[in-house]
């Protein structure tokens, strides 16, 4: 697999699974053209409960069962900002990645957080 310094992606190394955030930010367009295979869905607030979104991996994790959801599928609250709702989706999606890799959710949750502040 090739890799990429421009964009947040996790790997499997030696030591485990880590996450590169690199040097460069991308946009957020781009971001989302490198994971097309999610399925973004806006719900009203409650459904999520306190939750600002929601991805497969860790509504199992959580049981979250508000709603059913398939593996790529993308829950994000609605009635949020739009700076807020682009955030909780980059945090989401790196998130359901990392824990499709079999890294917990704290972990996986984790590094979502930092990859949420490398998108401009």
């Amino acid at each position: 697999m090739k890799k990429s310094s421009q964009r947040p992606h996790v790997r499997r190394s030696k030591k485990g699974t880590t996450f590169n955030a690199g040097k460069k930010c991308q946009s957020f367009e781009t971001f989302l053209k490198h994971n097309k295979e999610f399925k973004i869905i806006y719900v009203p607030t409650n459904v999520l409960k306190d939750y600002a979104g929601m991805n497969y991996f860790a509504a199992i994790d959580m049981g979250f069962k508000a709603m059913k959801l398939e593996p790529y599928d993308i829950l994000v609250d609605n009635s949020m900002s739009k700076e807020k709702q682009r955030a909780t989706i980059v945090h989401e999606i790196t998130e359901a990645k990392c824990m499709k890799q079999r890294m917990n959710y704290w972990q996986a949750h984790n590094l979502a957080l930092q990859a949420e502040k490398c998108i401009k």
